[in-house]
């Protein structure tokens, strides 16, 4: 039925049901434990990216403040963060005082004002012209300009976010909207395993897909016991590179060989240099590891093709071992079918496209879908076509592909009232080029979808200018890149209502509550689909949700020794814990009811020597984290034939302690000093307890003191003048008495 277009906040984020949670002029909305409204506050999204336009009016509040509280921009010098040694970081007062120097360009390699743009889409305010809302308004941003898409700087980036969130104590959400098409594709590439290790450690990372899954660069067939496939492909227009990356089973031996286009084969593996044809420089590397083993090609030609005029191929041999499936991607060229996809030998499908990392355990993983076709371009500051036609254009993107928006019609007047079909039943359908799983190694991939496509979010004042920006500060972008801060934003509102969600639990609920449509079908909740995982993202459900479950995070020091503790949960062995370094274990919840949760109190070393935890039983009823860390101590033992000692006990390690005797003189025994761990003549010693350590008293015999004899023979003085006075008493008693006088 045809509708009335209409200025309102995007099309995204009421389709997902964000506005739900938190528009108050339109709905009761959501409120957290405090009462407030749930749009974020509290919670930061970290987004590391081609940089970030911290001067645009989406990332201000309301009241004035910028909602970005640090930028880290890898790629200039300057002051870095604690514990980097490149980049410079501005603090807030840099980015309230508008003298952070750093500005979304792209760096090196990426493309300018895509950063600008996913933040907006999870957390603009919508403050620059009051109609592009991001999911979470409410929430502040950490930002980093990578140098390029590099691992290493990827992984510098995401430590970087995680320290600043710690340091705040607030919760972060993660977004990753870049991704490679080559790799594993099982999770085992050295980004993916950084990130498996960060959602371990209760961080929420949201990835992107990909958007491959219509560029036929994934191939794969199943290869018998001596058979052999010849596979074409295409170098793409204008590039004189090429790689392909090919993964089989570790029991199979396979041979592999490119052919290039003048009809030259290259066997593999080559010299780490290549080997060099006609047609360019070809480099053939083989690798294992124990999820896979690789064959890597490598092309560059001796020129950029315009127009391929014939084929690359390659071509593998079984050589021994039952191979089962083998895939293989390439990039930037796509694969080319032939007779032998016609015979079933490969077959080139959307099927396991999702990019690294998107492929990586634990992340959240977001394809794309279609929530809307077309929008008014009116921007006046654009270019000099908008002036001359009104500004006022109607654009729409008919085949719905990056880059195909096409002028509809143009009007001058915005008294008129247009009513034109627009999408159709084609809204909600999921974008041709949103990558598919599942990942290589089984697991299920995406974990739901977003709306993708001409998705307006913030311009970058750096961006290129287009005259179909639907307004001065924004312009529409298309990809999953702009699905994942979708569901970035919705975890911000799930951590509003909730902080003490772990990444597992906020992804089942994500899941549960995800919408099954016409479009999606009907989607097996125990299974999930290769398009569209769970379905479409429903930020409300999941917001209203998310108070249901809570974590605890338990964290427990190393004390770098080969000890292990042993932790309950209310009284029942949940797992034995290394102690030979740090340890973090998360615990999942459902609301109701207490906890309590413990670990070995006591290790015993050796004699003397121990590891002491205090702090446990630990009992709970809501989420939170706790800090364990064991204590080495060492036993002081003081001995003493004579007198009073003192000292004997537990000690930290390190601690400095006292042990002393009191009197030195006893019945005739003089203190002469201490042997052990420790020699003095000191009736007191102060040392440090860098181990167990024994102390003994000495003592010699000899004539009582002058003082002894002093008080003794006063005694003995007294003692015989009462002995006189009583005998003297005595024979008074025992006299005759006298006559008295008359």
């Amino acid at each position: 039925m045809p509708r009335t277009m209409k200025p309102e906040l995007d099309v995204s984020v009421p389709e997902i049901l964000a506005d739900q949670v938190w528009n108050t002029a339109k709905y009761p909305a959501v409120r957290d434990s405090s009462g407030k409204v749930v749009d974020g506050s509290g919670v930061i999204i970290g987004v590391a990216d081609s940089g970030i336009d911290y001067l645009h009016g989406d990332f201000y509040f309301p009241n004035g403040t910028n909602k970005i509280l640090y930028i880290w921009d890898q790629t200039t010098a300057g002051t870095p963060p604690d514990g980097y040694s490149y980049g410079n970081e501005c603090t807030p007062n840099d980015i309230q005082s508008k003298t952070c120097t750093e500005f979304d360009d792209g760096g090196s390699s990426l493309t300018t004002g895509h950063g600008t743009a996913v933040a907006a889409v999870a957390a603009s305010s919508g403050q620059a012209s009051h109609e592009y809302y991001g999911v979470a308004p409410g929430a502040s941003i950490v930002a980093v300009k990578l140098v390029d898409g590099s691992e290493n700087y990827v992984i510098d980036a995401m430590q970087y976010m995680i320290m600043k969130a710690r340091q705040l104590n607030r919760p972060l959400v993660i977004v990753h909207s870049l991704g490679d098409s080559l790799g594993s594709h099982d999770g085992t590439e050295p980004l993916e395993l950084a990130l498996t290790d960060f959602v371990s450690e209760g961080v929420p990372i949201v990835v992107a897909s990909g958007n491959d899954g219509g560029s036929n660069l994934h191939v794969s067939g199943i290869l018998s016991p001596g058979e052999t496939v010849h596979v074409p492909w295409a170098t793409a227009s204008g590039a004189n590179t090429n790689q392909i990356d090919l993964w089989y089973p570790v029991a199979a031996s396979v041979a592999l060989s490119v052919v290039t286009p003048s009809g030259e084969v290259v066997t593999g593996p080559t010299p780490d240099f290549g080997a060099q044809t006609v047609d360019g420089t070809v480099i053939i590397l083989a690798d294992m590891r124990p999820t896979g083993r690789e064959w890597w090609i490598n092309v560059t030609a001796s020129a950029p093709v315009s127009q391929p005029k014939s084929l690359w191929s390659f071509v593998l041999t079984s050589e021994s071992g039952a191979v089962g499936k083998w895939d293989a991607w390439t990039e930037p060229g796509q694969f080319v079918g032939s007779n032998e996809t016609e015979a079933n030998l490969y077959s080139i499908d959307r099927s396991d496209t999702i990019d690294a990392p998107g492929t990586a355990k634990g992340v959240i993983t977001v394809g794309a879908y279609m929530s809307k076709y077309s929008w008014w371009a009116r921007c006046t500051t654009c270019v000099q076509w908008a002036t001359e036609n009104g500004y006022k254009g109607f654009w729409w993107t008919p085949s719905y592909a990056p880059g195909e928006a096409q002028l509809l019609y143009t009007n001058t007047s915005m008294n008129v009232v247009r009513t034109i079909l627009v999408g159709g039943p084609g809204v909600g359908q999921l974008l041709y080029f949103s990558s598919a799983g599942p990942t290589r190694d089984g697991r299920m991939k995406p974990d739901l979808d977003a709306p993708g496509a001409n998705i307006a979010a913030a311009r970058a004042s750096t961006a290129p200018e287009r005259h179909s920006d639907p307004d001065n500060f924004h312009q529409v972008w298309v990809g999953t890149s702009f699905a994942a801060p979708h569901v970035g934003g919705t975890i911000a509102l799930m951590l509003q209502m909730n902080p003490y969600l772990s990444p597992n639990e906020i992804t089942s609920i994500l899941e549960t509550d995800a919408r099954q449509d016409s479009f999606t079908g009907n989607i097996n909740r125990s299974i999930g689909s290769p398009l569209w995982g769970w379905g479409k993202v429903n930020a409300l459900n999941s917001t209203l949700d998310a108070p249901k479950l809570y974590s605890i995070r338990i964290e427990v020091a190393a004390v770098h020794q080969p000890l292990s503790a042993d932790l309950t949960l209310d009284g029942a062995f949940v797992e034995t814990i290394s102690l030979n370094q740090s340890k973090m274990v998360t615990l999942e919840f459902t609301r109701g009811g207490s906890h309590t949760i413990g670990l070995t109190p006591i290790i015993n070393i050796e004699p003397g020597t121990r590891y002491v935890l205090y702090g446990t039983p630990w009992t709970f009823s809501s989420g939170g984290t706790r800090n364990f860390a064991y204590q080495e101590e060492y036993y002081l033992q003081v001995n003493s034939q004579y007198g009073y000692k003192s000292g004997s006990g537990w000690y930290n390690a390190n601690s400095t302690t006292t042990a002393s005797i009191t009197p030195t003189n006893v019945n005739g025994h003089q203190f002469q000093g201490w042997i052990g761990s420790i020699v003095s003549s000191s009736p007191t010693v102060t040392f440090k307890m860098d181990s167990s350590k024994e102390l003994s008293a000495t003592w010699s015999q000899g004539a009582p003191p002058q003082d002894f004899l002093d008080g003794g023979i006063a005694i003995w003085v007294i003692v015989f003048a009462i002995i006189a006075c009583v005998k003297l008493r005595n024979r008074r008693a025992r006299l005759p008495s006298r006559p008295s006088a008359t």
